[in-house]
């Protein structure tokens, strides 16, 4: 299996960004003009249970969203609903749980996204009972140095539920609010057949996706017990699954643009990091197992 359709486009994209509608330093046309110049193809503006009005601008496609969050004794739970239709169902206010958030979502024609599970602190077990969600950040640049405790990448939390049979597509988002560098560090790649709210969301859900801070993905191939990875030039490639070693899952050298690796008995699930030569990461989905 091919983790990429042959001949279709794929768009980069940030899901998670905030504006002076909620708790963001920059107005709505100001966070998209940031991101068209910068030049993103798609952007969610998800202000806190607050949607915006989809539309275009100039040539980068807004989708409406919303972050929803709900506090637990020992965790928080956020979750941005992007690509809404017609805004939030009445139901879906601050009180709300962490599934029924989720559901909001889906009821609004959209989908749900666990925003980043290691600030959050987040268990296994919460993110267990979120199995409606369609996506999980892997990656929140707001979530580390200066702005926050360094807990802007949540691979182990997604390696401990991806281990208990949890699945969303992988995303990274900046989650901006004070536009003081953290806006534009990191981006989600989204295979569609055109850039639409409908084409997006649909390749979303088969998992035709990988999230960015600069490398590229060009292809993961799966099949026969074993995953192939093509990739734009970086010096570290790193299959990681279930298991806690497994022999030759780390490769290095210079300017590498792809990597074979053997599953071994026991990998439930085999996801790909790739990291250039300037520590810039790249992370796939499950996409074997």
């Amino acid at each position: 299996m091919k983790l990429f359709k042959e001949g279709l486009p794929i768009f980069r994209g940030n899901l998670h960004a905030h504006t002076t509608r909620s708790d963001g330093a920059l107005t709505p046309r100001q966070v998209m003009e940031l991101y068209q110049a910068r030049g993103y193809d798609f952007l969610a503006l998800t202000d806190h249970w607050r949607p915006n009005q989809p539309e275009r601008y100039r040539n980068m496609l807004v989708l409406s969203g919303a972050e929803m969050d709900a506090q637990l004794p020992d965790q928080v739970v956020h979750i941005v609903g992007i690509g809404l239709d017609g805004g939030l169902p009445a139901e879906a206010r601050p009180g709300i749980g962490p599934e029924d958030m989720a559901q909001a979502a889906r009821d609004a024609g959209g989908r749900a996204i666990l925003c980043h599970p290691a600030w959050s602190l987040n268990t296994p077990q919460v993110m267990m009972a979120l199995q409606g969600v369609a996506g999980v950040e892997i990656y929140n640049s707001f979530s580390g140095i200066p702005w926050n405790a360094p807990r802007a990448d949540s691979s182990t939390q997604i390696d401990l539920a991806f281990t208990q049979g949890f699945r969303a597509a992988i995303v990274a988002s900046d989650d901006a609010h004070r536009y003081t560098g953290e806006a534009g560090l990191a981006a989600t790649w989204i295979q569609a057949r055109d850039l639409t709210r409908e084409a997006l969301l649909e390749g979303l859900d088969r998992g035709a996706c990988y999230a960015s801070q600069g490398p590229a993905f060009r292809q993961i191939t799966w099949e026969d017990g074993q995953v192939e990875v093509a990739c734009s030039p970086v010096d570290t490639i790193v299959f990681l699954s279930n298991l806690p070693w497994s022999k030759d899952r780390c490769r290095q050298g210079r300017d590498m643009t792809g990597a074979l690796y053997r599953l071994r008995p026991g990998e439930q699930y085999v996801r790909v990091e790739i990291i250039d030569r300037y520590g810039r990461r790249a992370w796939s989905g499950a996409v074997a197992g």
